[in-house]
């Protein structure tokens, strides 16, 4: 559970909510938002910034004289995936994304980005798998990324939702054993404590042992590993 941060101003505390929760409906409402700056835009006398969180996006609008100078001066400055954090109200609107956006009252930067970054995390971006690895924090917050562990995690979902219902219980079964499951096979061995240990190549004699023990409809969702190369790393396509 992703524990909720405050802010206290004036003797009143305002709990953190997600973009996915300032609704229409919040009209009027003050809010504490926090997450990246995901791009901004300077219209004269409006400027834009999105705000980006683990449940969505949301705009938050400065309007020259209704908007604190401050404010209105900074929020164009702000270099794009700077950790930020926004104190405003929400209005209506039929223009804005979701049909709402944020006025703010405050921003402010919890962690100010550089003013370029070393990677395109943009949903066109090129940049080479091995430099999107050396900065994969980075990389992680591009749309594709993002798809990624969300449609693994609703697959997993899924299994998990099937299994349960029909009257299957998960277990979790060691990673490390203490002599290879499975003989004249490759393994992997490390060192636990003072003790050479392996990861493990294959669960299922804990899941017999657990099947003798009377569980009788099981399923495990875990890694194995196997240390020998496959096919594509000796150079072989089947």
């Amino acid at each position: 559970m992703v524990k909720k941060t405050k802010l206290k101003e004036e003797e009143k505390e305002i709990e953190r909510i997600y973009s996915s929760q300032v609704t229409p409906d919040l009209d009027g409402e003050e809010v504490f938002l926090q997450g990246w700056a995901e791009e901004t835009r300077d219209l004269s006398k409006i400027r834009f910034l999105v705000l980006r969180d683990i449940s969505g996006k949301i705009q938050v609008t400065a309007i020259k004289g209704k908007t604190p100078d401050k404010v209105f001066d900074e929020i164009i400055k702000i270099p794009k995936e700077s950790v930020i954090s926004v104190r405003g109200k929400v209005v209506k609107s039929k223009q804005s994304p979701g049909g709402r956006e944020v006025l703010p009252d405050k921003i402010e930067i919890i962690n100010k980005s550089l003013p370029i970054l070393p990677i395109d995390i943009s949903d066109f971006s090129k940049t080479e798998l091995s430099k999107r690895l050396d900065w994969r924090s980075l990389s992680l917050r591009t749309k594709k990324s993002r798809f990624i562990f969300k449609i693994q995690a609703k697959l997993l979902e899924g299994m998990q939702e099937w299994l349960n219902d029909n009257g299957f219980l998960q277990i979790f079964t060691p990673c490390l054993m203490g002599i290879p499951a499975e003989s004249g096979s490759e393994v992997f061995d490390v060192r636990y404590f003072d003790k050479i240990a392996f990861l493990r190549q294959d669960p299922q004699l804990h899941r017999q042992l657990s099947i003798a023990g009377g569980i009788e409809r099981l399923y495990e969702i875990g890694p194995s590993w196997r240390a020998e190369k496959s096919g594509h790393l000796r150079g072989v396509r089947a």
